[in-house]
């Protein structure tokens, strides 16, 4: 399993895809599995901003594309929370989950450990 990125392009599209292998130093292009179209919209009776996960090219089959690094303005890294979305976003787009993928075990156990820090009342609040 690839390293997850962010990519902004210069057409403006923020895409979010897994990178196959690191790019040759004087590689052209990086091989993107299942590249994802990142969109965010502000609701602003909400007054939060909520990211959308949508296939880059829907009307493609191919699963992985080569971008031009001509193409790319910045590389990013994502937050843990927006890598947890792509992936279960992929998983309900090319049904492709594996229960004994160490990849997923180990997001299955940051969301644990995240909800279970929510969860968890403060010293304060066991006290009254």
């Amino acid at each position: 399993m690839g390293k997850v990125k962010i990519f902004r392009l210069f057409s403006g599209d923020d895409i979010i895809g897994e990178v196959i292998a690191p790019p040759k130093r004087n590689a052209r292009s990086i091989s993107i599995k299942d590249p994802m179209r990142i969109i965010t919209e502000y609701d602003p009776k909400l007054k939060m901003h909520h990211t959308f996960l949508i296939r880059w090219l829907p009307q493609a089959t191919d699963r992985i594309f080569k971008l031009p690094k001509s193409s790319i303005l910045t590389p990013a890294e994502p937050i843990m929370e927006l890598e947890d979305h792509y992936y279960d976003v992929c998983d309900e787009t090319w049904d492709v989950e594996d229960p004994e993928d160490p990849a997923f075990i180990e997001r299955q156990t940051r969301r644990l450990i995240l909800k279970l820090m929510l969860e968890k009342p403060s010293r304060e609040e066991d006290i009254n």
